[in-house]
């Protein structure tokens, strides 16, 4: 089972001057955010996955992202219950 999951997160964050004033707000997209896991495909019991997390610096502005590509390792594991 391949899961992938993107992320394009809307963001509003204050806005401040060089003397730490706030004069505002911007709103715009952040980075986007790829998560990918890898795990056998079964219907109930313990699932898990391990892949990897990627950021991409796709912000609108310089307020809102952090400018950086990064990557790191991901891990899931959840149980599925009839209840």
């Amino acid at each position: 089972m391949l899961l992938v999951r993107p992320v394009f997160p809307l963001i509003t964050s204050p806005t401040f001057d060089e003397s730490g004033v706030k004069t505002g707000s911007e709103t715009g997209f952040g980075d986007m955010q790829v998560f990918s896991l890898y795990g056998p495909d079964k219907k109930g019991g313990v699932i898990w996955g391990i892949g990897l997390s990627f950021v991409f610096p796709t912000a609108s502005s310089e307020y809102l992202g952090s400018g950086k590509f990064q990557m790191g390792p991901a891990a899931m594991a959840l149980s599925i219950t009839k209840n």
